[in-house]
């Protein structure tokens, strides 16, 4: 019986630790990935409701988007329309969302779940099933 070296059983003992740590690596990007299977069952993304306009859209996000980015997609997906300022050091503000305006002396605020928001949309993180409603104040 051929007997194993030292330097041989450090070697072999190296190649396990390094597959079982790209097996670790493999798995936990599979949790972290933003559509994930579970059998068949895939899982969407999250989904905000957008009340500027009649009737309310449905917009879907990713986990981590501000609401000022959520927007700036739905407008490339031509799902409404939204025009502001970026001011340095507050934010975006936004001036016009579907046929709403500011002017006149009124001014756009967005409401989260029925309260008024604390935040600016460039700093908010929508969770899924909010419903956010703009209104000239």
């Amino acid at each position: 019986m051929k007997k194993i070296s030292k330097k041989s059983s450090i070697e072999l003992f190296a190649i396990i630790a390094i597959i079982a740590a790209l097996i670790v690596i493999f798995y936990a990007k599979e949790e972290s990935a933003p559509f994930r299977r579970s059998g068949q069952e895939t899982i969407s993304p999250a989904r905000i409701s957008l009340i500027a306009e009649s009737p309310p859209v449905k917009i879907d996000f990713d986990a981590g988007d501000t609401l000022f980015a959520v927007l700036q997609k739905a407008k490339t997906q031509n799902i409404i329309s939204f025009s502001g300022y970026e001011y340095p050091l507050l934010g975006f503000f936004v001036i016009e969302i579907g046929p709403l305006r500011s002017g006149n002396g009124k001014y756009l605020i967005y409401y989260i779940n029925n309260k008024e928001a604390s935040v600016g949309v460039s700093s908010y993180l929508p969770k899924n099933g909010d419903v956010i409603e703009w209104k000239l104040k």
